[in-house]
């Protein structure tokens, strides 16, 4: 197999690790914004983590949507594959 292809195929493995290890942080983060949100609405002073909280789901969403350098668009991905080939 070409060196090209076997580069790219480690890269979209590492890439598709990665993504799935931000969605696991943001799943656990997301039951702790809802905890927070309970114990706000039950009176509890949480509000400052609370946002801090809320900002991690944020930097892990726009982490997810980062430029994916392996595949910036599907048929180029499966394009350049063929070619490698």
């Amino acid at each position: 197999m070409c060196s090209n292809v076997k580069l790219y195929f480690q890269l979209l493995t590492t890439y598709n690790q990665r993504e799935a290890g931000i969605k696991e942080c943001i799943t656990i983060t997301i039951r702790r914004v809802r905890k927070l949100s309970e114990d706000k609405e039950s009176g509890n002073n949480v509000l400052k983590e609370l946002r801090k909280e809320q900002n991690k789901v944020r930097r892990h969403l726009f982490n997810i949507h980062l430029c994916n350098p392996c595949t910036p668009n599907k048929q180029e991905m499966n394009h350049n594959v063929f070619v490698y080939s």
